[in-house]
């Protein structure tokens, strides 16, 4: 889902369909739009705007397409260093559990097909002897790695929708109870805060996810203490990129037209407004009786909370 390459969850989608990166470019720039408040409107001029297209990309201020080419190229260097990076960690990994059965290997047993497999204590995990695993032991114990991988991504991806379906809730409530002030700028920083929220929980629920899948399937404490270091080393420097990325004079460039489009955007929602007005005047006495129409939600909020909400699926108050 879109939402999710919004707040940095592909990765972890990427990851679970065997993507040792899993974030594409188009996810990266969303995520750091997100970020900077510049959404997909900033690149084609008019995005869902309630305004014709052709009109805005006529009015609206130019696009510094130089700018954000320049962050694209950033962006995808940072990109290619943690991809190289992950590579690395999950070479890492498979050395060292290769290398650990090769004196160790997971007790089985067979099934009623009779083909072997690996038999779990009374906590659900395998048993661990002495001596190296033969061939049968090997395939017994990458299958039952890879049904464990499985039943965890599955775990995960029922986890990734009952938030999304509850955030959604909470923020649906919000825009229903607020409806005649989603204009009101103390209401729109309001729900800023609130998708903020959803999308740092998200992450925290995305590194969470992140750690399990690492770790599923390593035999020891030692090498899952040693992933958990690895996986420092890999926020450290996705950190470092982030900090980077926001604070290069091609993001605050970005910034600087996204605030420039807001206010365009402000005054030709107010001429639409007053148009609306005086049409709902020339209607007659029986237009103001009418309860008006929810309006478009492009039409009320600034793109970014807008696109932020197309993202999770959000496309109209009712």
């Amino acid at each position: 889902m879109q939402f999710w390459n919004s707040v940095g969850m592909g990765t972890l989608s990427g990851m679970m369909m065997g993507s040792s990166r899993g974030i594409g470019s188009r996810g990266h720039l969303d995520a750091l739009g997100a970020r900077i408040g510049v959404g997909r409107f900033a690149e084609d001029a008019h995005g869902d705007s309630p305004f014709d297209g052709s009109v805005l990309m006529g009015k609206a201020p130019p696009f510094p397409s130089s700018s954000m080419d320049r962050l694209r190229s950033l962006m995808f260097a940072h990109m290619q260093a943690r991809e190289n990076a992950t590579n690395e960690f999950a070479q890492k990994l498979n050395d060292m559990k290769e290398k650990f059965f090769e004196s160790h290997s997971y007790q089985t047993a067979p099934n009623e097909e009779g083909q072997a497999k690996v038999l779990l204590n009374e906590q659900g995990q395998p048993t661990l002897m002495e001596g190296g695993e033969d061939a049968m032991q090997r395939a017994s114990r990458q299958e039952f790695e890879a049904s464990t991988r499985q039943a965890l991504s599955d775990l995960h991806t029922n986890e990734k929708e009952t938030f999304l379906q509850d955030e959604k809730q909470q923020i649906m409530n919000f825009l229903q109870n607020n409806r005649n002030e989603l204009g009101n700028p103390s209401v729109q920083s309001e729900l800023q805060k609130m998708i903020l929220l959803t999308q740092k929980k998200a992450l925290n629920l995305q590194r969470t996810q992140e750690e399990e899948i690492w770790k599923v399937d390593l035999p020891t404490d030692e090498m899952r203490a040693q992933a958990d270091d690895e996986m420092q080393k890999l926020r450290k420097m996705d950190d470092e990129h982030q900090n980077v990325e926001d604070a290069s004079r091609e993001a605050q460039e970005l910034i600087m037209y996204q605030e420039e489009v807001n206010a365009f955007l402000r005054d030709e929602k107010e001429k639409l407004q007053f148009q609306e007005k005086d049409e709902v005047f020339l209607k007659g006495p029986d237009a103001f009786l009418k309860p008006p129409p929810a309006p478009p939600l492009s039409s009320v909020l600034p793109p970014y909370l807008t696109e932020a909400l197309y993202n999770m699926g959000i496309y109209s108050i009712d």
